[in-house]
């Protein structure tokens, strides 16, 4: 991005960007919108952006917005508004924690959706990784970093990169998109090795969301003590 430079710190490597200021209470502390995240390699976004293409044409008449496969990320920690004077320390927090994780061998495979194919509001596609890891280093980041947002997700962790909303499903097509689920459900659409963490920031302008790196903190080399 444009100002945007990478500024070394240990293991990690920090991102200092150009940040528009957003309004806040007079007095009070700036707020900045974070989740900690995988970003998939380029070559996975493509077949996602495909998948995603074909489920266009499926659900034509329905009301969904979609993802841009630009913004698909494996969100791991959402820690919603936060000050930003913390983002450091939660960047810390998170080099603590990849200390002691390996890379992950992620797999993307299967549409899915949220809560269920009969009322279906998100639409996604599946994230796993061949260890089974991914799970315990997600439950080990909510832990450590409750402090900077005590509210924990409901439910069992879903490894999933988030590719629509949906505000009105058609009726007709939602028998095709039930169908879509089942019959994906082997099709695996590339696999990458995940070595960094990322901190993000979420902004909101009248063109659509816009996501920024304010962190990239790498994870424990294969075989380091």
């Amino acid at each position: 991005m444009p100002g945007e430079r990478r500024v070394p710190n240990g293991r990690g490597v920090f991102v200092q960007t150009q940040l528009t200021q957003e309004p806040h209470l007079a007095g009070g502390p700036e707020c900045w919108r974070l989740f900690i995240a995988f970003d998939p390699p380029p070559g996975v976004k493509a077949r996602m952006a495909a998948s995603q293409t074909r489920l266009k044409r499926e659900l034509a008449r329905s009301r969904i917005s979609w993802v841009r496969p630009e913004q698909f990320h494996l969100t791991l920690r959402f820690l919603g508004e936060i000050e930003a004077s913390l983002a450091a320390e939660v960047a810390a927090a998170m080099e603590r924690l990849c200390r002691e994780q390996a890379p992950l061998r992620l797999r993307v495979a299967g549409i899915g959706c949220f809560p269920d194919p009969r009322r279906p509001r998100v639409i996604w596609i599946g994230v796993t990784d061949t260890e089974s890891q991914l799970p315990d280093f997600q439950s080990r980041l909510e832990a450590g970093t409750t402090r900077f947002s005590p509210g924990k997700a409901g439910g069992r962790f879903t490894g999933h990169l988030t590719i629509a909303r949906i505000r009105r499903l058609d009726h007709h097509e939602a028998v095709g998109f039930a169908e879509c689920i089942e019959q994906s459900a082997a099709e695996i659409l590339g696999e990458w090795l995940a070595t960094e963490l990322l901190l993000m920031r979420s902004q909101f302008f009248a063109g659509g969301v816009r996501h920024s790196i304010l962190a990239a903190i790498r994870l424990r080399a294969a075989g380091a003590d």
